[in-house]
């Protein structure tokens, strides 16, 4: 489904690069999703985009994936001098699986911690003049005796005002899915592990 004024989401250096055909440094940094766990390696979304991208646009597109399994929003810290140094276009920006997979997790100093700490490299990237996407995420297997729906809502909420305050986009994935899984179950045809991590058509659903 086409975005309504998505170009507003543009900073003008990134909108002016694709007008006139230069080519784009698309990074990644997430959990297991996107380091692409339970897939071949290639059928993951960030692939999936620059094909989209290079095909649309008629321009040469560069990916970077800083993604490791089984890691928090704290991944952000540990590589943001990489990723300033490295300086892409875009960095997209997806976490909240693991995040909000924690015991006492909708106490809400956590989902303000993960919000807090998610916004302030949002901010130091765009001053480093680096467009920032967010991603959310979907509701994991509920049949898990520890799975919150509340706290998935939460942590994707937390990002959606993010995205709000500093005027970037933010995917709702959540929505998405639960689109998806009014037609079709999403633990058997949509996630690789029956839990959490999409096959390569969950992929392409980001």
């Amino acid at each position: 489904e086409p975005l309504e004024n998505s170009r507003c989401y543009l900073s003008n250096s990134l909108r002016q690069k694709l007008e006139e055909g230069d080519s784009i440094n698309v990074a990644l940094c997430g959990d297991g999703i996107g380091a692409g766990v339970d897939t071949d390696g290639e059928g993951i979304f960030l692939n999936y985009l620059s094909e989209a991208l290079s095909s649309y646009y008629d321009v040469e597109i560069e990916t970077k994936n800083y993604s490791e399994e089984g890691r928090c929003c704290d991944l952000l810290n540990e590589k943001i001098n990489d990723i300033i140094s490295d300086h892409p276009d875009i960095l997209m920006i997806e976490f909240g699986i693991n995040d909000h997979y924690v015991p006492q997790t909708l106490e809400e100093e956590n989902v303000k911690k993960y919000k807090d700490d998610i916004e302030k490299i949002v901010v130091k990237l765009k001053e480093n003049d680096i467009d920032v996407f967010l991603l959310g995420f979907f509701q994991q297997n509920i049949t898990l005796s520890s799975e919150s729906m509340e706290a998935t809502r939460s942590f994707n909420k937390a990002l959606k005002e993010i995205a709000d305050n500093n005027g970037i986009y933010f995917a709702d994935v959540y929505a998405l899915y639960v689109k998806i899984g009014s037609i079709k179950p999403l633990s058997r045809d949509v996630m690789g592990d029956y839990i959490h991590h999409p096959n390569e058509w969950g992929h392409k659903l980001y």
